[in-house]
């Protein structure tokens, strides 16, 4: 048990400190082309349920190499609060990022059939459950912007705030529910990733008990389940307890990765967990002195585990015939 624990806790350290390193060399050797990256702009998304989503989109770089993300900002915000890590991983690594506020949150507060604007503060459990169609309406943004051969939506990732992350978990369950048809044509498991900042298991009527139980979280029968990572402060009573007692739980179905050779171990890792010594919750990580690099740790997480290897993501056009 305790090889185990070493184990995940050196690769943890060894991830921190390879993101602490390119960060550095990133803000070091800015060049002339960062300038030139493709303005954020905002657009609308509309949901199945006739939200009308406001979001910055931050384009990406590499074309048909580029990963795209989904911003999910925490309960009662707005999508300011994750707009310095949209910057930063656009910039850093050419990522196309996509920002909402979420539904009665921010500029998100026209319904298609209503007159009174909505506002989150008067939502009932329900209304509160359903943002989970603000994600999968971003999808559906990023999956046109996919087959216009702007992104690759076979390496989607998202990152989620606090209590947020109850929304982004049950999400993916949801991405991934969705069979191949018989002819090989997807419907779904398009999320590769899923970064928690902060996570909490349960969240007003909604928790990721059964989430976490399911094949493509628990990694059970699933091949190349999404990685998850996790990113809190340990020095915040609940921060601790919460993202702790998720890691326990996937960790006992998760593939060890001291089971493969030295050279495969970072192939098979897709269980992160890197706490920082700070009692800050949620975006505040992002200004915190003690997780000031948190930005540059998620951007260099995902180029290394999804971008990498690429040869397994490869892009499709999923344009209707």
């Amino acid at each position: 048990m305790l090889s185990k624990h070493f184990e995940y806790l050196f690769l943890a350290l060894l991830f921190l400190g390879t993101s602490l390193i390119a960060v550095g060399q990133d803000e070091a050797n800015k060049t002339e082309e960062e300038s030139e990256l493709p303005a954020a702009e905002v657009v609308s998304v509309e949901t199945t349920d006739g939200v009308v989503l406001k979001c910055e989109w931050y384009p990406g770089t590499n074309a048909k190499l580029t990963l795209p993300v989904i911003l999910v900002h925490d309960w009662g915000e707005d999508r300011s609060g994750m707009l310095p890590l949209a910057e930063r991983l656009q910039a850093e690594h050419g990522y196309a990022v996509l920002v909402p506020d979420l539904r009665g949150h921010g500029q998100s507060t026209k319904h298609i059939n209503l007159e009174d604007p909505l506002d989150h503060t008067e939502f009932k459990k329900s209304q509160i459950a359903s943002a989970v169609n603000d994600i999968e309406a971003c999808r559906k943004f990023l999956m046109q912007k996919n087959n216009d051969a702007e992104l690759n939506i076979e390496m989607l990732s998202v990152v989620a705030s606090h209590q947020t992350c109850v929304h982004a978990l049950n999400w993916a369950v949801q991405d991934w529910s969705w069979p191949p048809l018989p002819d090989g044509t997807k419907q779904g498991q398009y999320v590769k990733a899923i970064v928690m900042i902060s996570p909490i298991r349960r969240y007003k009527s909604m928790n990721m008990s059964q989430a976490l139980k399911t094949p493509v979280l628990s990694g059970k029968g699933v091949l190349r389940p999404p990685t998850v990572a996790m990113f809190w402060g340990n020095e915040d009573a609940t921060s601790d307890r919460e993202a702790r007692a998720i890691h326990t739980t996937l960790v006992k179905s998760r593939v060890d990765p001291s089971d493969f050779p030295a050279e495969d171990k970072w192939i098979h890792k897709d269980l992160f967990r890197i706490p920082y010594p700070t009692d800050s919750v949620g975006e505040g990580l992002f200004s915190d002195n003690a997780s000031s690099k948190l930005a540059g740790s998620i951007g260099v997480l995902l180029q290394k585990k999804i971008v990498e290897q690429a040869d397994d993501y490869r892009w499709i056009d999923h344009t209707k015939k």
